[in-house]
């Protein structure tokens, strides 16, 4: 029999997974036995915790490359893994990020992307999503279900887990952005998750602050870091095709969203940053944006600025790998993106912070935060290009972690339950 199409978001129908059925229950059994051996060569028998099936909730390309390193980890230690991916991964218009998954092999991929989110509203997108992940999840058990982060369409699917009684891990909850709605969705999903792995010291206090119990809270630092740490350097011809530039270019890099929380509309936003771009004398490397309130207008409008200039380059999305190989590579990076605040550090690259959407994140030195005014941008550039700048970059420590987190994650998890 041929599957149902996925639910139109003008439809109220479930429809049918279109991936291969995965049904399980929990893996039992009494521990695998491992040697383990000490600095001195002498071996130590323990009793390993059991495998389990873990399931991942991804629903934008800003939490897909976060994930990676946890997967990886957890297949290395026999975990089943789940991965249900939803949201705007199916989308042209945010670059059909659910291919990020493809390449992991061992994970299963359960596709619950909106079938129409080209053309659908955020709002309707967090609608959507709900109705996929509350077939999906019924579908297919795993033993916990992490979430990330703070998006609309997260806070949707992790209602669904919790409405079908699904256990729920929230990673980087207790953090403040205050330029965004993101904050009101994060402690949302902090509320809803029954464990919790914030990563630095300061979320952990914040979530306690929230009433929940401090045993289930462990501080972890950020997966982005294990991401930059285990990179796969991508090739001169890899690089060229996901660009449009050599890697020896000399380029800026865009990245800039809606400020969701602001006086300025987004119109007007884009258009300040935009001015302030068309007086770099470099090739500019613009990145799409995500699914906000207002990201069509800053879409059509960075559209229109790189439009028949060749020097100009507008994608809407790039591997992770390719991504990082950008901050390593850029002049600085501009615009206001969490990636800025918590990777670019480890790249040692500079970053031109607009607004406040990132407004209450730790951040380390290599950021530079500006307000909305084309002038107070170009000087930022000017000083984060500045050789004495860039100098002092070398000795920069990121906040976020050395690139640990995986295995502080799964050994949190496995104290918590198993």
């Amino acid at each position: 029999m041929q599957p149902s199409p996925k639910p139109s978001l003008q439809g109220s129908g479930l429809a049918r997974l279109t991936s291969t059925h995965f049904c399980s229950s929990p893996i039992l059994g009494v521990g695998r036995r491992a040697v383990l051996f000490d600095a001195y060569g002498a071996g130590m028998t323990r009793i390993m915790p059991t495998p389990r099936h873990l399931g991942i909730i991804s629903t934008t390309r800003a939490d897909a490359g976060i994930y990676r390193p946890l997967i990886v980890e957890a297949l290395r230690r026999d975990h089943a893994v789940t991965c249900f991916v939803g949201g705007t991964h199916g989308s042209e218009r945010f670059g059909r990020t659910i291919a990020m998954f493809h390449d992991l092999p061992g994970a299963e991929v359960v596709d619950l992307t909106v079938a129409d989110a080209d053309h659908a509203s955020s709002v309707e997108i967090a609608g959507a999503t709900l109705v996929r992940y509350a077939e999906g999840l019924r579908e297919h058990f795993v033993d916990l279900l992490f979430v990330l982060g703070d998006r609309s369409e997260m806070l949707t699917a992790t209602m669904a887990a919790v409405m079908l009684n699904r256990r729920v891990a929230h990673l980087h909850g207790g953090d403040e952005t205050h330029g965004a709605y993101d904050d009101k969705f994060r402690n949302a999903i902090s509320q809803l998750a029954g464990y919790h792995l914030p990563a630095l010291p300061a979320h952990a206090q914040r979530l306690e602050g929230m009433g929940i119990p401090a045993d289930r809270i462990r501080c972890v630092g950020a997966l982005a870091l294990d991401a930059i740490a285990n990179r796969r350097l991508p090739s001169d011809e890899m690089f060229e095709a996901a660009t449009g530039l050599r890697r020896d270019d000399d380029f800026y890099t865009v990245l800039f969203h809606p400020e969701t929380r602001s006086e300025l509309t987004a119109a007007t936003q884009v258009e300040i940053v935009i001015t302030a771009l068309k007086a770099l004398d470099g090739s500019v490397l613009i990145l799409g944006v995500n699914c906000d309130v207002g990201s069509d207008v800053v879409a059509k409008a960075l559209a229109t600025f790189a439009k028949d200039r060749p020097n100009r380059r507008l994608v809407p999305s790039v591997e992770p790998d390719i991504f990082y190989e950008c901050l390593n590579r850029t002049r600085c990076l501009i615009g206001n993106s969490s990636s800025g605040i918590i990777e670019a550090a480890s790249l040692q690259c500079p970053v031109v912070n607009i607004g406040l959407r990132q407004a209450g994140r730790a951040r380390a030195e290599n950021v530079i935060d500006v307000p909305f005014d084309a002038d107070a941008i170009l000087q930022a550039i000017s000083r984060a290009e500045d050789g004495d700048f860039r100098d002092q970059l070398t000795s920069v420590v990121n906040p976020y972690g050395t690139g640990q987190a995986a295995s502080d994650v799964l050994d949190a998890v496995a104290g918590w339950m198993w």
